[in-house]
């Protein structure tokens, strides 16, 4: 595909996580007893609308989020309406409120699900299955099927210790232990800046039912991963790197065009992502929201109304300033002809 289409594939995609994300709040609402007033994929100007039942369904002109509208959340709303989002049980509330960084969970446990069914990078041991043409593992002769057993003399077990290890040595020739056929060898291979040795790892292809744990185990284990990131972004606010809309779109259209096993997997971490972001306790986001009802429990009586929407406020101003103060950075990186953070991925060195 040209950029062009790798560029729209990427923002309709993160267009419908969000979507789904949304969804899950529109579900539960549902499920809760709750009366949805408007369900809209974007923001800004309406260019379509539909009505079923209660909710307004809604395509709007920003593709890039969405919003529900559930009735009862703003002071004075709906005051004598049982199915009003405040008159609904606390734990109703939770329900609803959590559905969304959960239903981003469960789109990553789907997609990561599809990729187990085609095949799935195994990267218990560090086993080549593939090598990229014109990298410097080819240049260093490294086959398929060899098994790295060490980098410059440290051990290596699994794949992610491969790309770690390959990592802490750029513009550096590191010697690799590998066996091949049985046999030991070493091999000698000089790495770039940015450090890509430039294999992936092999394939392995899951039963429908054996799909089900492996996707599920890596989408803890990734959820994890990105739940320790944010807590190091958060402690070292300097040395993060953080991506705005046009840094996202960049790195899923980049990933795009390395087949859509890798699309996939890209999307499924913008999933968990997106739902680590959500639980963050900031306000306006779900997590600033079950931090309200968390303190209902302990006050046993709600926070007033009207304080909570003007704390929500607030927190959605500075939020508007963070994604504005992030997507100049990536127009900086654009201008500079600095590539986005690296996405991830099976090619050891990313």
């Amino acid at each position: 595909m040209t950029l062009a289409a790798n560029v729209l594939v990427a923002l309709l995609a993160i267009g419908l996580l969000i979507a789904l994300h949304e969804l899950g709040h529109l579900v539960a609402a549902r499920l809760a007893g709750m009366r949805v007033e408007r369900y809209s994929i974007g923001f800004g100007w309406v260019l379509a609308r539909r009505r079923f039942g209660d909710t307004e369904y809604c395509l709007s002109a920003i593709p890039f989020g969405g919003y529900v509208k559930i009735a009862g959340m703003a002071p004075g709303e709906d005051e004598g309406d049982p199915r009003a989002f405040h008159r609904r049980p606390l734990l109703a509330r939770v329900f609803v409120i959590a559905a969304g960084p959960l239903a981003n969970e469960l789109v990553a446990v789907l997609l990561v699900y599809a990729v187990a069914l085609a095949g799935m990078p195994y990267t218990k041991v560090a086993r080549v299955g593939q090598v990229l043409p014109e990298s410097a593992a080819a240049a260093a002769g490294l086959s398929p099927g060899d098994l790295v057993r060490g980098v410059n003399g440290a051990a290596v077990t699994s794949f992610p210790d491969l790309v770690a290890a390959i990592r802490s040595h750029p513009g550096e020739t590191v010697a690799l232990e590998i066996d091949r056929d049985g046999k030991p060898r070493r091999i000698l291979v000089q790495l770039g800046t940015p450090p890509f040795l430039g294999v992936s790892a092999p394939l392995r292809r899951f039963s429908p039912i054996a799909a089900v744990p492996a996707a599920i185990g890596w989408t803890v284990r990734q959820t994890a991963w990105v739940v320790t990131g944010t807590l190091s972004a958060f402690r070292h606010p300097h040395a993060a790197q953080l991506e705005g809309p046009i840094g996202t779109i960049q790195t899923t259209a980049k990933e795009a065009e390395h087949g859509w096993q890798s699309l996939v997997f890209t999307l499924a971490l913008l999933s968990l992502a997106l739902a680590v972001f959500n639980v963050l306790p900031w306000p306006s986001l779900d997590g600033g929201r079950l931090l309200f009802l968390l303190f209902e429990i302990l006050l046993r009586r709600p926070v007033n109304r009207r304080i909570e929407m003007a704390v929500h406020a607030i927190g959605m101003v500075f939020l508007i300033a963070l994604v504005v103060l992030v997507t100049v950075g990536d127009v900086r990186r654009l201008a500079g002809g600095a590539g986005p953070p690296p996405a991830g991925g099976a090619d050891a060195g990313r």
